[in-house]
């Protein structure tokens, strides 16, 4: 499938940058991936491009980074792939 083979382009990108950042916990970065996508679609909304684009552009930064995470610090949960699941559909929404 050709998300799997995204997937190791993306496993390849991200492991530098969770072994930078491993004291974050991986919820802490889908919590982070959180803020920025709800910044960046009120940012959006006032008409601010640039920064709107930003702030999208953190929320996909750190909502690639969470799983990263999670398997660098073996701490893979299945809540952890649920709360992903469920905070990147309300960013989505809004």
């Amino acid at each position: 499938m050709f998300d799997d083979r995204l997937r190791v382009l993306k496993e390849w990108a991200m492991r530098p940058l969770a072994r930078l950042v491993g004291w974050l916990p991986p919820a802490g970065a889908t919590l982070i991936a959180f803020f920025f996508g709800l910044l960046a679609a009120g940012l959006l909304a006032r008409q601010w491009y640039a920064w709107g684009f930003l702030g999208w552009f953190l929320n996909r930064l750190f909502d690639g980074l969470d799983g990263s995470l999670a398997r660098e610090q073996d701490a893979a949960s299945d809540f952890g792939g649920y709360l992903d699941i469920v905070l990147d559909f309300a960013v989505y929404a809004a």
